[in-house]
C-alpha cells in the first residue's frame, strides 16, 4: 500500500510540473497556443508517465523503453513544430538514434548483454546519417561500410571471451553421484 501511495505522489508531481511548465511556456509566449504546435505533448506526456512508472518500482523497470521512446520522440516533434530545428529532411537520423537510446536505457535498468548490440547498430546508423546530412562525412563514405562487419565480428569474438551481463548459473551436477572412475582410480 505504501508503494501505491508513493507512485501516486510521483504521478501527481509529474503532472503538476508538466502543467506548470506548459502554462509558463504559453503565458511567456515561448510556445504558440495553437494545437498545430502543441500536438507533440500528446506523445511527450505519456512518455513522462512511463518514466515515472519506471523509476517508482523495480517491477515496472521495463517501462523505461517506452518512456525513453515517447519522451524523446515528443521532444523531437515539439522542436519541429515550433521550428526550433529543421524538419525531417535533415533530422531523420534521430529516429534510429532514439531507438538506440531506448536500448541503452533498458540496458542501464536491466543489464543484459544482448541489448547493447541493437543499441550500437542503431546509434551508428544515426551518427552516420547525421554526419552525411550535415556534411561531416564526405560523399565517398559509403566505401567504408565494411567497417560495420569488422565491428560486428570483433563484438562476437569479445562476447566469446568475456561474459557480458549473462546470468548463467553453472551447475556442477548432483552432489551425491560419484563416477566409476572416481571409485576405482586404477
Amino acid at each position: 500500500m505504501a508503494n501505491n501511495n508513493r507512485s501516486g505522489r510521483i504521478f501527481a508531481g509529474i503532472f503538476l510540473i508538466l502543467c506548470g511548465v506548459l502554462l509558463l511556456l504559453l503565458t511567456t509566449g515561448a510556445f504558440d497556443y495553437r494545437i498545430s504546435v502543441l500536438w507533440p505533448l500528446f506523445i511527450l506526456v505519456p512518455g513522462l508517465f512511463f518514466a515515472a512508472m519506471a523509476f517508482s518500482s523495480r517491477s515496472t523497470r521495463g517501462a523505461i523503453f517506452p518512456a525513453t521512446f515517447f519522451t524523446l520522440l515528443g521532444l523531437l516533434f515539439l522542436l519541429w513544430s515550433n521550428r526550433i530545428i529543421d524538419g525531417f529532411h535533415l533530422t531523420w537520423p534521430a529516429f534510429p538514434g532514439i531507438l538506440g537510446l531506448c536500448f541503452v536505457m533498458l540496458y542501464i535498468f536491466e543489464p543484459e548483454g544482448g541489448l547493447l548490440f541493437p543499441a550500437f547498430i542503431l546509434l551508428a546508423v544515426s551518427a552516420v546519417g547525421f554526419g552525411i546530412n550535415y556534411r561531416l562525412i564526405g560523399p565517398d563514405a559509403w566505401k567504408w561500410w565494411p567497417v560495420v562487419l569488422v565491428a560486428i565480428g570483433a563484438w562476437l569474438i569479445m562476447r566469446t571471451f568475456f561474459d557480458f551481463g549473462s546470468k548463467k548459473k553453472y551447475d556442477d551436477g548432483p552432489k551425491g553421484n560419484v563416477d566409476d572412475h572416481d571409485r576405482n582410480p586404477g
